[in-house]
């Protein structure tokens, strides 16, 4: 019996997919959905990015007015509010060097 080889095994990451040609048609409604979806998920990253920078931003102020402004803060609380806009300015500083830093694939 000869050896038989199974394509299965030969390809560990890819499919082989034999079916009809794909009318005009068909391929437009594909191309149209896979436009819709990847306009849904860059709208969903806005959102969340656009959630994410307002509620930094306003977590930052209330920092900045407990460490700065705040007479009657007592000095702990004039401590964990400069420890938190220092941990979010770290965390702009990091995102926004990692950002001009990351390689384009």
């Amino acid at each position: 019996m000869p050896q038989q080889l199974r394509i299965d095994d030969a390809l560990d990451r890819a499919s082989i997919t034999i079916g009809s040609p794909e009318t005009p048609e068909e391929r437009q409604h594909r191309l149209d959905r896979d436009r819709e979806k990847q306009r849904y998920e860059l709208f969903k990253s806005y959102v969340v990015f656009i959630g994410l920078f307002s509620t930094l931003t306003a977590v930052a102020a209330v920092c900045l007015y407990a460490a700065v402004f705040d007479q009657a803060a007592s000095p702990d609380t004039k401590r964990w509010a400069q420890t938190v806009l220092s941990a979010i300015l770290a965390g702009a500083i990091s995102f926004v060097v990692g950002q001009s830093t990351a390689k384009v694939r």
